[in-house]
């Protein structure tokens, strides 16, 4: 497994010497990298935990799994807020934010690469269908009108 980290990390972060050779750091990037990135990539780890850093903030980027889902990444992911809903567990992964539940449920995906890209081909159709922009704009026009009436 290579580990990619993404965002304002470095080595001097965390331990990392006995997986050094499979763990790359690159910083702050942008939209065009991460696309490219997305393309070479199995999973998309984000165990955020909300209301650490302070009260509502979150740990990490979890809007980044959007992107990342939208570019076909499986997605494990926490969920301390149940905000999830509108999706299914054979379409993302609900993880704790316990690294030995996290380790068990990417070694089965690991021992299963078909099942891992199934996950990853119904996360990917179902973004699809969430960020659809006809929908939202429709969503948005509709929400603006009832403002307006009212």
């Amino acid at each position: 497994m290579i580990f990619h980290v993404v965002g304002d990390f470095n080595e001097s972060e965390i331990e990392i010497e006995s997986i050094k050779n499979n763990i790359k750091f690159y910083g702050v990037q942008g939209a065009k990298f991460l696309a490219d990135l997305y393309n070479h990539t199995d999973i998309f780890l984000t165990p955020n935990r909300p209301n650490i850093l302070y009260e509502g903030a979150f740990d990490g980027f979890p809007l980044g799994r959007t992107h990342a889902q939208f570019c076909g990444v499986a997605i494990f992911t926490t969920d301390e807020l149940n905000m999830n809903k509108e999706y299914t567990m054979d379409e993302i992964v609900i993880i704790k934010p316990d690294v030995n539940d996290i380790v068990s449920k990417i070694e089965k995906y690991f021992q299963s690469p078909t099942d891992l890209y199934e996950l990853s081909r119904k996360g990917q159709q179902r973004c699809l269908k969430i960020v659809n922009s006809k929908l939202r704009t429709q969503e948005i026009l509709e929400i603006m009108k009832s403002n307006l009436e009212s």
